[in-house]
């Protein structure tokens, strides 16, 4: 009768098994590394750009920028802070927290005009105009469509999409 499993096949058995977990560990390892929080110190401001969404950015003290997931709207800018980011991704992060914020400033309060550019966007004014305060409060938000990117950034809107807005889309 012959013998499928001699010595030499669990060893190899067993170091198969010791590696799988060894890779399952430092895979750990590195996850856990990976979503630490950091902190940094220095501007937290709006990423303008004229295509696509507008995010937040941190240029810190050293002048190194690190560029956000999330968007402009979610919080004011801040001259001088001190922010908790978290790593999300090869190069990507997120604000988790404002620890101090010495200054809060409205870069949105900072535009005068924009450029005559018809490159059209659809987005959400956070604050809506409304003939009546009730019904404002019960309705749903509508959609805008913006000459460009800093026009809706002027207005303090949500970006949904490149292009024009369709009837009653949201």
């Amino acid at each position: 009768m012959p013998h499928f499993l001699n010595e030499s096949d669990e060893d190899i058995s067993m170091f198969k098994a010791t590696l799988m977990i060894s890779i399952f560990s430092m895979m750990m390892i590195f996850c856990s590394f990976a979503g630490e929080l950091q902190t940094v110190n220095g501007r937290l401001i709006d990423d303008l750009k004229m295509v696509g969404n507008i995010k937040k950015m941190i240029v810190t003290d050293r002048e190194r920028t690190i560029k956000l997931a999330n968007d402009y709207i979610e919080t004011a800018s801040c001259v001088d802070g001190e922010f908790k980011i978290k790593k999300i991704g090869a190069g990507h992060f997120e604000l988790r927290e404002v620890v101090r914020c010495n200054k809060w400033v409205d870069e949105t309060a900072d535009v005068y005009s924009c450029p005559k550019i018809f490159s059209p966007v659809c987005g959400v004014p956070v604050v809506q105009e409304c003939e009546d305060d009730f019904m404002c409060e019960k309705s749903m938000p509508r959609s805008v469509t913006f000459g460009n990117n800093c026009e809706m950034y002027a207005a303090r809107a949500v970006f949904l999409h490149e292009g024009e807005c369709e009837e009653g889309s949201l």
